[in-house]
């Protein structure tokens, strides 16, 4: 980027655009009339300080400087971000592609809890570094519960490390019922296993938080751009790992998913749902390639970092080596009915788990 990087609450951004075209004129006239308002009657401005066009990239670079990034409300930095851009984004999609924050921002904020190395010591993984797995059943009502709960203890004693509930909300008995099988996961094969629970639809999030706590939960699930996220993440009373889930929340206002992660890794989230996360994407992830200009301007710690979620909904045997081959820090999020497909999971994560899926061939895998 040739933008300058102020040691103070300044970020550089780049954008890209469907009309590159409108995108320059945009941020040329927010660069010219600096103090723009964050929303409506908002206490915040951010002023676009600097521009540099990569043209065959039909990339902006920009520096941006803001008192909204200091703030401990993930909303207020989309809204900084999106500020400069507002009016191309009526019209088209808009793209944050990079975010590169400044130290005094990096400083602000503790970061997650546990972040990738927290979550291997939990998991035991330090050294064989697979990918971690995870169980998000997609459960029909008629099904007989204990039936499904017997196929999800099975499952969870083949090698999964969290079962993140793909229904939001508190279902005391339902959660009561799988905190139990993972208790007895645990006294077995002697793992620690997460139960993530979706809080994104609560409407008292803290009253909710208390009630999950209480019940045994000890994983939570909360949307990217709710505000408390960092008051919950630096609560020091409040030890559980944190899934943040990204969804855009304004029309053709996007963020990727590596300005994604940044921004999550500052919220304190120890794994990142991304929608756009595929296996050539976790790739890029896993070799830092996305991550390397953050990683050199900064003083962040690669273990520190968010764990991607990649949500499975389908497998073969090639997606099954290209998973084994990476060995890297990802969760490998299974989004199954269990009941028809029960055979394949369990050969499947068996396999991932034990490390073997690269020496087989493709005939082998659902042997």
């Amino acid at each position: 980027m040739n933008v300058k990087l102020e040691n103070s609450h300044t970020v550089l951004v780049s954008y890209t655009a469907e009309k590159f075209h409108e995108l320059v004129l945009c941020l040329k006239k927010a660069l010219q009339k600096r103090e723009i308002r964050i929303g409506d009657n908002a206490p915040h401005f951010v002023d676009v300080l600097s521009l540099a066009t990569e043209r065959d990239k039909n990339i902006v670079n920009v520096s941006l400087r803001s008192e909204a990034f200091l703030e401990k409300d993930v909303s207020l930095w989309l809204k900084a971000l999106q500020a400069p851009v507002e009016e191309v984004s009526k019209s088209g999609e808009v793209e944050v592609t990079y975010i590169l924050p400044s130290d005094t921002i990096l400083r602000s904020f503790k970061g997650p809890k546990y972040g990738v190395k927290g979550l291997r010591d939990l998991a035991g993984t330090q050294i064989s570094l697979r990918p971690h797995l995870s169980l998000s059943p997609l459960m029909r009502v008629k099904r007989d519960l204990e039936n499904t709960l017997e196929i999800i203890y099975d499952l969870m004693i083949c090698g999964f490390d969290y079962y993140i509930d793909p229904i939001p909300g508190l279902n005391l008995k339902k959660m009561e019922a799988i905190i139990n099988i993972l208790k007895d996961v645990g006294k077995t094969v002697g793992r620690y296993c997460i139960y993530f629970v979706d809080l994104a639809e609560e409407e008292d999030l803290f009253e909710s938080l208390d009630r999950a706590i209480e019940s045994g939960v000890n994983g939570l699930i909360l949307p990217f751009s709710n505000p408390n996220i960092i008051s919950i993440s630096e609560d020091p009373t409040i030890n559980l790992p944190i899934l943040l889930k990204y969804e855009p929340i304004y029309p053709n206002f996007l963020l990727s998913s590596h300005s994604t992660l940044l921004l999550a890794f500052l919220a304190g989230g120890d794994l990142l749902y991304h929608p756009n996360y595929s296996i050539s994407s976790i790739r890029e992830v896993c070799s830092n390639n996305e991550l390397k200009g953050l990683l050199n301007f900064t003083s962040i710690n690669r273990n520190n970092f968010p764990m991607p979620v990649l949500s499975i909904f389908s497998f073969t045997p090639f997606d099954a080596r290209e998973i084994a081959s990476l060995h890297c820090d990802i969760t490998l999020n299974f989004v199954y009915d269990l009941h028809s497909q029960y055979e394949v999971l369990r050969n499947l994560t068996h396999l991932i788990a034990s490390q073997r899926l690269s020496l087989l061939g493709d005939g082998e895998v659902y042997r």
